[in-house]
Formats: structure tokens, C-alpha cells, sequence
């Protein structure tokens, strides 16, 4: 059997999660104020909750044949499991939507930084 090459760079750090509080910890970078990035949560099942992406939303990885859209806030966006912004997907084609919300997030972080943290994205 050949062996296979894989690329680093599409590599995650899987976590299992057995209670949705206790595993905040894992996924917030205290001192960027963000999600870290590339990150996968799992159930006890196996099914996934969330995942975190190369730039650190919660989401897909990025695709560059879509516009980006970032919807930001604080848990109202962040929501459970995926949360809701990558629902607008199929309203929207042609762009990619991703979950820039952090729970508990204060509003001054919200509005300060976000450019910053999304460097690493393409714009048109």
C-alpha cells in the first residue's frame, strides 16, 4: 500500500468534551482574546460540536472560490455546537459565512481587533 503525504498545515488537535463549560479553557486564547485555531471538538459519540479553522473562526476551513463574510459577536453568535452563522451559507451562494462570536466577549473586544485577527483572509 503507498504511503500517504499530509500536508501539516491541514492537521487539527482533536479534543473529546464531556461538559460544554468546563472546555472553554481549551478553545480561548486569553491573551489574543480569540479562538485558537485549528482545533476539533468531539462528543463522547464521536459526533463533532465545533471546530475551529485555520485563522481561528469557528467554521469551515476557508474557501477561496467564496467571498468571506464574518459574523461577530458575543454567545448570541457563537450559539452551540456550529452555532448558526454557517446556516446563512445556502441563503448566500458564492459566499462563505463564519462564527466570529466568543462567549462572553465584551463589546470593546468585538469592535477592537477583529482586522487583526483576520489578516491571514482574503478581501475583494
Amino acid at each position: 500500500m503507498p504511503t500517504r503525504s499530509i500536508d501539516p498545515a491541514t492537521l487539527r488537535t482533536v479534543h473529546l468534551i464531556t461538559q460544554i463549560d468546563a472546555f472553554k479553557a481549551l478553545y480561548f486564547d486569553r491573551d489574543g482574546m480569540a479562538l485558537r485555531p485549528n482545533l476539533v471538538f468531539v462528543d463522547a459519540s464521536g459526533s463533532i460540536v465545533f471546530e475551529t479553522n485555520e485563522v481561528g473562526l469557528k467554521g469551515d476551513p476557508l474557501d477561496p472560490a467564496r467571498r468571506l463574510v464574518v459574523v461577530w459577536g458575543d454567545s448570541v453568535v457563537f450559539g452551540s455546537g456550529r452555532g448558526w452563522a454557517h446556516l446563512l451559507d445556502g441563503m448566500a451562494p458564492g459566499y462563505q459565512f463564519l462564527n466570529g462570536g466568543l462567549n462572553g466577549d465584551p463589546y470593546d473586544n468585538i469592535l477592537r481587533g477583529r482586522a487583526a485577527s483576520t489578516s491571514g483572509c482574503r478581501s475583494r
